[in-house]
């Protein structure tokens, strides 16, 4: 799923600048036929989770990604989805300068 949201400072005429989020599944290539994976569906559930936040400055792309696995979703993922919250980009003299809490902070 994917969503916006507006962060003070930076671009636009009101300092706000639009956030995307972005959560992707990602499971792998093939999964055993007699694992407790394999539920018969026709595809292997997810392994991997992505977790991107990304906005425009200056007619540039800046994206922060978070990669964890599927037993670290399901322990941190309130804590995970922090970090990726806490994805800011601001401007420093006219340079973009990018900032995210530290994922050790989050415990994960």
């Amino acid at each position: 799923g994917g969503k916006s949201g507006l962060k003070a400072e930076g671009g636009g005429s009101d300092g706000k600048r639009n956030y995307y989020e972005f959560d992707l599944a990602v499971a792998p290539e093939r999964c055993s036929k007699d694992g407790a994976e394999n539920l018969g569906l026709g595809f292997c559930p997810y392994d991997t989770i992505v977790l991107f936040s990304a906005t425009i400055i200056e007619g540039k792309m800046m994206v922060c990604g978070i990669t964890c696995t599927r037993d670290e979703w399901k322990r941190s993922s309130a804590d995970i989805k922090r970090v990726r919250e806490s994805f800011f980009v601001g401007l420093t003299a006219g340079v973009a300068v990018a900032a995210a809490a530290d994922e050790t902070s989050a415990g994960v």
